[in-house]
């Protein structure tokens, strides 16, 4: 069906390669959620996200959907997670006394948080150039929040996010060719980076808003994924300078 990455001037690899990695990703962890031992209705919202934006990605990957679209897409995602109540409220004690006078959002939570969860979709799609890297930020960050989910003794959390891991180090050693021959190789493609970026998103403001996680505070959560933003923001200002396209 032609979805594969072609060789280009900016692009070094030397044959096409598949672009199913978020396709492989995303279709083991919901096949595996069937063996769930507790009901997941709590993550609906989530699992609708994630559907949507594979669809928008192999969308992308296989004809390159104008960049008004996907963004639309992301928004689209992002509100429905915020309507569904997963809402940043408040930055957290940001001063350095840390004398409990936390900084709320106010009429702004909603707003910002669909930005935050478009802004982490994006970065992660952004800093996807080379193989293994976003995956294996990813792969950190997710145990991260694992250590978390533990932590607090969020047994689905754990169950979720450990699945997730699995079918990202099984893509991860095709990506990188480890233990598979070089004629395996597959990309991840932005069905699965922007996955991996909603996914995180989603576990950081579930891990640090509603539940009051006392291992994981709002002011350090976005350094879990500080990274893909510096690496995101970065890109942003020299296409900017250099007048370049921004998609």
């Amino acid at each position: 069906i032609k979805l594969v990455d072609h060789p280009s001037e900016r692009k070094l690899h030397a044959s096409s390669v598949p672009l199913i990695g978020g396709i492989s990703i995303v279709i083991s962890f919901f096949l595996a959620l069937l063996l769930s031992p507790f009901g997941l209705g709590d993550f609906r919202f989530l699992m609708v996200g994630m559907s949507v934006m594979l669809i928008v990605g192999i969308l992308d990957d296989h004809q390159d959907l104008p960049a008004a679209v996907k963004i639309t897409a992301q928004f689209l995602v992002a509100l429905v997670l915020v309507k569904s109540g997963s809402v940043v409220t408040g930055v957290g004690d940001i001063f350095a006394w840390q004398d409990g006078n936390h900084q709320g959002l106010g009429f702004l939570a909603e707003p910002l948080t669909a930005v935050a969860i478009v802004g982490i979709m994006n970065a992660y799609n952004f800093i996807d150039g080379l193989d293994g890297l976003a995956t294996t930020l990813f792969i950190l960050s997710c145990l991260i929040l694992i250590g978390v989910a533990i932590e607090e003794d969020l047994e689905k959390h754990q169950f979720l996010l450990m699945l997730f891991l699995s079918t990202a180090i099984v893509f991860w050693c095709f990506n990188l060719s480890i233990f598979v021959g070089s004629d395996k190789k597959v990309f991840l493609g932005d069905a699965g980076s922007m996955i991996f970026g909603l996914v995180l998103v989603y576990f950081l403001i579930d891990l640090t808003e509603p539940r009051g996680a006392r291992w994981l505070m709002t002011t350090t959560a976005p350094w879990i994924v500080g990274l893909p933003l510096f690496d995101m923001f970065s890109v942003i200002i020299l296409r900017l300078a250099r007048r370049s396209p921004l998609s």
